[in-house]
């Protein structure tokens, strides 16, 4: 099948077959694709250092960072399927070893999030490149904004998990709060069965010489500035999910504002739609400031999530609208993109150790700023 054909020629009954496993891959990422919780539990429960959990988040920016364009050229070579499935195969072994007795020694819970660290790129890149192919680049915004919000939607399950384990409300079999990995190893491997039943008709790129592709689009300062959108945008969801107090609604509201940025982006301009997110996410940065309460704090956590969700599919589908042509090679660097976002998540992990809470605000808000000027200049 040609690569690049859309969903015209695709039947529908093929198209379940095939974007069945995907949707299930998409909420295994989820559940644990960001480091910003999953460490943060960890890291509270063994009372470890800044330093020492800085060195779970750091196997994370260099992957995201050198992985995606390496994936590419993996994908071509064994298939969307195949590097779906050996991700899927390292998270569930990493997802083992934290539910095992393994835990309790540092060296190997960096190993295990070095495992997932891995996974995440390589599945996301895998992901996003499987849809480019079934989708056009006039529907592929709303794909991708559906997509993206299992991945929320999938992890709102794991502070309820985590309290029901913590206060003995689910059986634990001796594992306590960490019978959760237990959860997501099965589920995981559930998406993997699946995947591995589902028949294999869809071609890898044919795009060969990737470098060459890449060098030519980082060349535009329209691409370069749309990229630095994402990370920008990434760090913004981040930092957030480290700092909001009540995780499960944030999680929410932007589950909430990728579906409902998937619906609009299929009837109005992407700028429309940005325009009106861009409002609200200064309205959630300035609540943060003025917030005497947690309730205040928890509403402008809630429109940062709500906002910052549809801004970045719109972020991706301007590279993908502009360079349709080279879609594979895009979505390497879509990827790339991200490791900037844990840049600045790692920047305000530690400026926090040093001035608290409030730098990491200082962050927030200089962030904001870029993207609003982003909307404004990158029309």
């Amino acid at each position: 099948m040609n690569p690049n054909a859309s969903t015209t020629t695709i039947s529908r009954q093929d198209l379940y077959m095939h974007m069945i496993p995907i949707w299930l891959c998409f909420i295994s990422l989820g559940i644990i694709w960001s480091p910003s919780f999953i460490v943060s539990y960890i890291s509270s429960d063994l009372t470890f250092t800044y330093v020492q959990t800085l060195l779970f988040y750091l196997p994370y920016l260099f992957c995201y960072f050198l992985l995606p364009i390496p994936a590419l050229s993996l994908i071509h070579r064994f298939g969307y399927k195949n590097m779906l499935m050996a991700s899927l195969i390292l998270w569930i072994v990493a997802l083992i070893i934290l539910a095992s007795d393994c835990y309790y020694n540092y060296s190997t819970l960096v190993i295990a999030c070095s495992f997932m660290a891995i996974a995440s790129p390589v599945m996301l890149t895998a992901l996003y490149s499987f849809i480019t192919t079934f989708f056009s680049n006039v529907i592929l915004p709303s794909t991708l904004s559906f997509g993206q919000a299992l991945m929320p939607l999938a992890a709102t399950i794991v502070p309820c998990l985590f309290e029901g384990a913590n206060k003995v409300m689910i059986p634990t079999f001796g594992f306590g709060w960490r019978i959760i990995f237990v959860w997501f190893a099965i589920s995981s491997m559930f998406a993997l069965s699946v995947l591995a039943a589902t028949p294999s008709t869809i071609s890898a790129s044919e795009e060969h010489n990737f470098i060459k592709t890449i060098k030519g689009l980082l060349r535009s300062p329209s691409f370069c500035k749309n990229m630095s959108a994402i990370a920008v945008l990434t760090g913004i969801n981040l930092i957030s999910l480290l700092l909001t107090i009540n995780l499960t609604s944030f999680l929410l509201f932007q589950a909430a504002g990728l579906f409902i940025g998937g619906v609009t982006l299929k009837n109005f301009p992407p700028v429309k739609v940005g325009y009106l997110a861009v409002a609200i996410l200064l309205l959630g940065v300035t609540l943060l400031w003025i917030g005497e309460n947690e309730t205040i704090s928890n509403l402008s956590f809630a429109f940062i999530g709500f906002s910052n969700a549809p801004l970045f599919i719109i972020a991706i589908s301007r590279l993908f609208t502009a360079h349709w042509d080279k879609k594979y090679a895009v979505t390497g660097l879509t990827v790339t993109a991200i490791s900037g976002g844990i840049i600045l998540l790692i920047t305000a992990i530690v400026t926090i150790a040093m001035f608290g809470n409030i730098s990491a605000y200082c962050i927030l808000s200089v962030s904001v700023l870029i993207i609003i000027w982003y909307s404004i200049y990158c029309d």
